[in-house]
């Protein structure tokens, strides 16, 4: 039986509500603390709304900034699985988008799994278009062979630790920056992400990242970090110079197979990946890894700024 929107009460967060804030979201997305852990809620929000009818928390919505994409306004509403025909969610959008001092003008964003598919109907409906998807898994890298395309010409391979004890970052830095951002042209990043690049390097699993290089000229690298999981790797960036786009397929998979030679050499037993579909080279890697592309993590994005 759907609940009348009339006997819900929308109020501004409160820290007593953290508890209540929390059991709704495990309502709504159970045991998924990555999807949890990717809205901004409550006091990590600019503002948070919470949907009451009498004691029960029914929904919640926020606004949130991203200091490294500052170009959007991000936004997450959840509504109890119960009171999903209640026109809630509604209630909640139309006060959110009337924070016109929150959103400045700027292009609201979101994100929600592809299989949510209420969630997505709602977002259709207020004119959110799909702006890419993203793949995330986990596959074996025991017995992984990656099949090799013929490089045009010689090229030499070597880790980040190699590279960068007789090279300075500054070559590599840049080609990292330029490829981030030309796959993240939808919502570009502040120069705050571009500056915390050099920083990004001490993250890395030196030993298992590979760059390519043609005398002095870098021609492409790839990512790959350490995982809190036990005999795992993290599938990072990956890019290659536009001047080498025409072998952009040979040098990823010369790319991955040092790191699947590394992997299977120390031990290492499987590579987590995050893969988006706009992104023109790591989606060559859907050409040859075992990735799987059901269900995915969807990004949408208001085709129109909110008339407010």
């Amino acid at each position: 039986m759907a609940i009348s929107p009339q006997v819900v009460a929308i109020q501004a967060y409160q820290a007593a509500n953290q508890a209540a804030i929390d059991q709704l979201m495990q309502q709504c997305w159970p045991d998924d603390p990555d999807t949890i852990g990717y809205y901004r809620i409550g006091s990590q929000s600019e503002l948070t709304l919470c949907a009451w009818q009498q004691e029960q928390l029914v929904g919640i919505g926020s606004l949130w900034n991203n200091r490294f994409h500052p170009k959007h306004c991000y936004v997450g509403i959840h509504i109890h699985p119960a009171y999903q025909q209640a026109n809630i969610d509604q209630l909640l959008y139309a006060q959110l988008i009337a924070q016109t001092s929150i959103i400045q003008g700027r292009k609201l964003q979101t994100a929600t799994w592809s299989h949510a598919q209420s969630t997505l109907n709602f977002l259709h409906a207020q004119g959110f278009q799909m702006i890419k998807n993203t793949y995330l898994g986990e596959f074996s890298l025991v017995v992984l062979e990656i099949p090799q395309l013929e490089l045009e010409q010689e090229l030499t391979i070597a880790s980040f630790e190699t590279y960068l004890s007789s090279n300075q970052p500054e070559s590599l830095l840049n080609l990292i920056t330029s490829c981030y951002q030309a796959s993240h042209s939808y919502n570009p990043a502040s120069q705050d992400t571009l500056a915390a690049q050099t920083a990004f390097l001490s993250d890395i699993h030196q030993a298992a990242s590979f760059v390519v290089y043609a005398a002095a000229q870098l021609v492409g690298f790839n990512c790959i970090y350490h995982s809190t999981a036990a005999q795992t790797l993290e599938q990072g960036l990956i890019g290659v110079d536009d001047d080498y786009s025409d072998q952009q397929a040979a040098i990823i998979r010369a790319l991955l197979q040092k790191t699947v030679q590394f992997a299977q050499h120390n031990g290492y037993q499987s590579l987590r990946y995050e893969i988006d579909s706009i992104d023109p080279w790591a989606s060559e890697l859907l050409t040859f890894l075992p990735i799987i592309t059901k269900p995915c993590w969807q990004t949408l994005c208001l085709s129109h700024n909110p008339e407010l």
